[in-house]
């Protein structure tokens, strides 16, 4: 089995200050149409990918990340927060009088790394990447429990969702990663 754990533990005050400086991110670019520039917010070295993802109600209202960037952290959850909230293609930007419903959550994703076989996907545990001729899709680790899939229902619906073939689909590079996540409803 491929051990893959998160570099490093966040503690409480950080994950705080990580989900407030989203918040503040987002709240300022709807208020200004501008990126907030900020540097007060701890530096924090992490050599994989984010992804921000927003629940208004317990249901997703926005979700954006990368899988890996050369950006400080900051600087890119600051960035991919907005980005959550405005330019997420499966929804209508975030209003400024809504952001008060809407709860933060940040993923800190691992570096992926390539399995030979599905079968050492963990459910629940790890994220996955299918990739084919260029062409990725993603789910975060929780994503599959969330939704009660299998192994193989988690594989069929990352498919559908890059609108791989069956061909593509057999023919697929996967990578697994783990993530650190936290919201502002823990």
């Amino acid at each position: 089995m491929i051990q893959l754990r998160p570099p490093q533990n966040l503690t409480s005050g950080e994950k705080q200050q990580l989900l407030q400086l989203a918040r503040q991110s987002i709240r300022h670019n709807l208020e200004t149409g501008t990126r907030l520039e900020s540097t007060s917010y701890p530096d924090i070295d992490w050599p994989g990918g984010l992804f921000v993802t927003l629940r208004k109600h317990g249901e997703l209202r926005g979700c954006i990340g990368t899988i890996e960037t050369d950006k400080p952290l900051v600087e890119e959850l600051s960035r991919l927060a907005v980005q959550s909230a405005t330019a997420d293609w499966r929804f209508t930007p975030v209003k400024s009088e809504e952001l008060r419903e809407i709860a933060i959550e940040i993923s800190l994703l691992t570096t992926p790394q390539p399995i030979n076989n599905v079968s050492e996907i963990e459910i629940g545990q790890h994220g996955i990447i299918m990739e084919n001729d260029g062409r990725r899709s993603l789910f975060l680790p929780h994503v599959a429990t969330e939704q009660g899939w299998d192994r193989a229902a988690t594989i069929n619906h990352l498919a559908e969702k890059g609108g791989f073939s069956v061909k593509e689909r057999k023919s697929a590079r996967y990578l697994i990663f783990e993530a650190l996540i936290f919201s502002e409803t823990d």
